[in-house]
């Protein structure tokens, strides 16, 4: 609990952070279901057909691999500009708890968003990377192994190939979303 004397405009200030951040991570939950929908689309048995009509199976198998891949790629990415700017609040409502830390009593001073960021920077990090690991790994070795198993080696060599550059965009993109937020960053939230 804040002290009383604290600065109402920063309180006001670190709880709207605060309600912003939660917002994007509840959000962030719902494309779960949103992945699952999307995901169905590519693997859908009339469209997969149509795309493969010359009875090529092989092929529309490769589509749908490749479709659900990139569907999966998308909703990553858009998870990750979530997160990104999730982080920008945090630092934002750290930086305010900071302001009314000075001068007040340790336990008088909110310091849930610095909870929240050392717990994102520790734990979650490290289960994102083993949930992410293990989805790369799915998505690269099961579509790889059927094409593998139908004899069409060349498309699963091509499929390899789309999963390698798939996942180099999305590590990128993680590694910029794990980077210091910038004073500049914090001033915008």
């Amino acid at each position: 609990m804040p002290a009383p004397s604290a600065d109402p405009n920063l309180l006001e200030a670190h709880q709207r952070s605060l309600t912003r951040y939660e917002a994007l991570v509840d959000s962030s939950f719902d494309d779960f279901k949103l992945l699952a929908a999307i995901a169905a689309v590519p693997a859908w048995e009339p469209l997969t057909s149509w795309l493969g009509s010359d009875g090529n199976r092989t092929w529309t198998l490769f589509l749908g691999f490749s479709g659900i891949l990139v569907v999966i790629l998308v909703l990553g990415l858009r998870d990750l500009l979530k997160w990104g700017q999730a982080r920008v609040y945090l630092a934002h409502a750290r930086a305010l708890e900071q302001q009314m830390a000075a001068g007040q009593p340790q336990s008088h001073t909110p310091a849930l968003a610095t909870a929240l960021e050392r717990h994102y920077l520790g734990d979650h990090i490290r289960l994102f990377n083993y949930f992410g690991g293990a989805i790369g790994a799915v998505l690269l070795v099961v579509p790889v192994a059927v094409l593998l198993d139908k004899n069409a080696g060349p498309l699963a060599g091509w499929y390899a190939g789309l999963a390698v550059v798939a996942a180099a965009i999305f590590l990128l993109a993680c590694r910029h979303v794990t980077k210091p937020v910038t004073p500049f960053e914090i001033a915008r939230a």
